[in-house]
Formats: C-alpha cells, sequence, structure tokens
C-alpha cells in the first residue's frame, strides 16, 4: 500500500490557506491556485509512480534455534534497499506471536544498494514457542512525499527453554576452581556413613572410630576414615499450579524454580546421587524415576521444558500422597512451591507431617518483593499504610508456616529470586556433609 506522508499533507494544508487568501484579494488569480494545487498533486504522484516502480527492499532475519528463558536473545535483521537515489529512512517492524515483551522497531536511513545489518534484542517472559509470522516494512519514496507499506510473511520459530547456560557455567566455573587448585577429594573428619581407609589416630580424633581389632592386630592406634554415602534418592518437585505462574523479576516464579532445579540436578548427578522429577498441579503430573549420570540431565531438561503454566489451585494431598506412592526409599524432596492463605497453608502442612516421617524435604518458597516494597517503602498516605499493615500480615502468616514447617524437621529455604540457586546449593550440601540421608 502506499500512501502520501505526512509531509505531503502539510505542504497541501499550509497551500490551501495561501490560496483562498490570493484569491480573496484577486479573485482571477483562481487560475494559478489551481495549477499550483495541481503541480503539488502531479509530484506527489509521481513520487508515488517512482516508489511504486522502485523494487522493494530485501530483507533477511534470523532467529537463534532455541534460548534459555532469562537470557537476552537477538534478532538479527539484514536490510537491502534497490534502486538508485538518495538514502530515505526505512522501517521494519517484526510480527510475532509467543512468551516475547516486544521486539524493537528498526529504523534508518538507507541508500539505493545498501545494505545495513540490526540487531533486535528480545527478552522471553515465559517457557513456549515464539512464532515469528511477518516483518512489516515502510519506507519513503525518492521524493519523500509518499511512503510505501508492505507485509512480508515468514515462518520462523525459537522455542524458549529453560536456562542451562547458567548450568553450562557452574560446571564451568567447578573445573576452573579444580584446574587451578588441584582435584582433591574433600573429607569430613567425624561425618559419613561409608568407610574408606584406616589410619593412624592421632590427638583429636573422634574414639567412637577406633578400630580396636585392627589395632591390636598392627600394635598401635588405628582409626576408620569414614566418608559420605552416594547413591541416594534426590526428587526434585515442582508445583505448576497458578500461584508459581507470577511473575518475579520479570519472569514466573515457576520458571526460577526450575533453572534452580536443574543446576542442583547437575550437581547431585555429578556427585554419584540418582536424581528424579516430579511435577504437580490440580492433578499429579508426570513423574521421573531417580536415575544417575549426565547423561539423565538431557532428560530432565526436555521434561522441564514441556511444564505448563497451570491456571487451576494445587491440590497438596493428592500429589504428595501419590509421590509418597511411588518412593520406596527414603530420598530427599526438593519441593518448589507457594502458598497465599492458611487455609491452603494447613492442609500442606498436615501432608507435609506424613511425609517429613519417611524423607527428608526440603521446601523452596520464593520471596515476594512487592510485600516486602509496601512494608519498607515510606508511606505517603493513608491507602500505602493499609497496604503496609496487610503486606505485614501475610508476611507473618507466612513465618508461621515456616516455623512449623521446621518442627516437622523440614528445611525452609524462603529466599530472593537471585539467592535461589546458591542458598539451595548449599542447603543440598550441608545436608550431604551431615549425612541425614
Amino acid at each position: 500500500m502506499i500512501v502520501p506522508r505526512t509531509k505531503a499533507v502539510i505542504l497541501l494544508g499550509a497551500g490551501l490557506p495561501v490560496m483562498i487568501a490570493t484569491m480573496a484579494i484577486t479573485p482571477d488569480a483562481w487560475v494559478y491556485c489551481v495549477y499550483g494545487a495541481g503541480v503539488l498533486a502531479a509530484v506527489v504522484a509521481a513520487d508515488m509512480i517512482m516508489l511504486y516502480v522502485e523494487p522493494p527492499p530485501a530483507f533477511e532475519l534470523s532467529l537463534p534455534e532455541e534460548i534459555g528463558i532469562g537470557e537476552p536473545g537477538k534478532a538479527v535483521l539484514d536490510l537491502t534497499r534497490h534502486g538508485r537515489g538518495r538514502p530515505s529512512r526505512t522501517q521494519a517492524v517484526v510480527e510475532f506471536e509467543g512468551p516475547l515483551d516486544e521486539l524493537q522497531v528498526f529504523s534508518s536511513p538507507i541508500a539505493g544498494g545498501e545494505t545495513i545489518s540490526a540487531t533486535l534484542p528480545f527478552n522471553p517472559t515465559r517457557r513456549g514457542v515464539v512464532d515469528v509470522t511477518a516483518v512489516w516494512l515502510r519506507y519513503a519514496g525518492p521524493l519523500g512525499l509518499s511512503e510505501r507499506r508492505l507485509r512480508r510473511p515468514l515462518g520462523l520459530s525459537c522455542t524458549v527453554v529453560p536456562n542451562i547456560m547458567a548450568v553450562q557455567r557452574m560446571a564451568l566455573d567447578l573445573q576452573k576452581l579444580s584446574r587451578d587448585f588441584g582435584q582433591k577429594q574433600q573429607r569430613f573428619h567425624g561425618d559419613g556413613s561409608e568407610f574408606e581407609a584406616l589410619r593412624e589416630f592421632v590427638p583429636g580424633m573422634d574414639t567412637r572410630y577406633v578400630d580396636w581389632k585392627q589395632s591390636a592386630r598392627h600394635r598401635k592406634l588405628l582409626a576408620k576414615e569414614m566418608k559420605a554415602e552416594r547413591n541416594h534418592n534426590v526428587i526434585v518437585a515442582f508445583d505448576t499450579g497458578h500461584l508459581m505462574s507470577e511473575l518475579v523479576d520479570g519472569m514466573p516464579k515457576l520458571d526460577h524454580a526450575i533453572n534452580a532445579g536443574l543446576k542442583l540436578s547437575s550437581l547431585a548427578l555429578s556427585s554419584g546421587d540418582l536424581v528424579g522429577l516430579y511435577s504437580f498441579a490440580e492433578e499429579a503430573g508426570a513423574f521421573i524415576r531417580p536415575i544417575r549420570g549426565q547423561t539423565a540431565f538431557g532428560q530432565f531438561r526436555h521434561h522441564t521444558a514441556r511444564l505448563h503454566y497451570s491456571p487451576t489451585e494445587s491440590n497438596f494431598t493428592l500429589a504428595l500422597t501419590h509421590l509418597s506412592a511411588r518412593l520406596h526409599r527414603r530420598s530427599l524432596i526438593v519441593l518448589f512451591t507457594d502458598f497465599v492463605d492458611t487455609v491452603s497453608a494447613e492442609l500442606l502442612l498436615d501432608n507435609m507431617r506424613l511425609l517429613a516421617q519417611r524423607h527428608l524435604i526440603l521446601f523452596v518458597c520464593l520471596k515476594d518483593p512487592l510485600l516486602h516494597r509496601l512494608i519498607d517503602d515510606q508511606p505517603a498516605n493513608f491507602d500505602s499504610v493499609a497496604e503496609a499493615v496487610v503486606a505485614d500480615e501475610f508476611l507473618q502468616e507466612r513465618t508461621v508456616v515456616f516455623e512449623k514447617l521446621r518442627r516437622l524437621g523440614i528445611f525452609v529455604l524462603d529466599v530472593a529470586a537471585e539467592d535461589m540457586s546458591p542458598d539451595l546449593i548449599n542447603g543440598y550440601l550441608g545436608i550431604k556433609q551431615k549425612e541425614l540421608l
């Protein structure tokens, strides 16, 4: 479609009062006014004709096949203007469907025969598939009095998956640490339940680990050196209910949990533990039995990429009962979930009490920055004071629930989004060190 530009409309609008005033003063000059209007219309029409004859710009858009949520993405647009002439401004807008906030509008003057490459940054907001359906082009004619608008359909797509770049960075950091300081097995004296070696007893060692039979045979005191037991079951459970769809720092809580869970899974697999995955919402979801080896990480990534955002409330009774029936040995259950009201919290506590009798549970929640911001900000009026009071009541109720969970022997993490991964890993390593499983 070719339409006049604002410049042509302004010229016509500015010339109209001049023509009216001229005809009012000199009525015989109406012929020249008509000629002037005709010349302006002819110039605009000539610009439209030249724009119609000129071949449309050629473009090429490239997208990454997949991108991790939370990582900035880039779309590269190469635009070539055909024909000859002075530079004229060309704009391009990418039309898409999917979990993206927006794509930047490309706008730059391009001369005839010139090619410009532009990088359009974008940020995915949820997991899913981004379909690029078309590119809209708008460029001016040689005289700048008209513009052409085109829509070119496309069939490109980009899959937004859980962020494994952070997992890869963590693995590289561990490799660099081993390379810089050497690979040395860390032992915790007095801890652990698996026998590793005998060593001569020295003052300060725990006398409970003295092996009296071997000491009598070798005629000197020998103590057992223990190490942490491996082959534990670790179950990473994700609540996919509607509360986990709320945005925190630009990402849903569920995606923060998935990124942290994948980091924990990679670490647990590398340390020799068996890792399984479980998801639930209104009903029990998929269950991946505990398996070992780094090759299992690809299966976990594939599974978590397809976890959907459920609009329903989570059924803790059904979900945790189903999980307990699937586990046949004591396991560490890392539960990513959230709650708001005390009714759902009481149902959660009843089921967690039964589950904690047999398994060790690490309960992980994300802090709501809105509640803390309402309390910390300086109140400006009565409404802000009321909001701060309500937010404080919510936080007090959460604190009461967390204290009840801790009395049941459950480890609780209520952390900010940026602290979830390091605190979760530290909690897991602390449980391993203390041999609580």
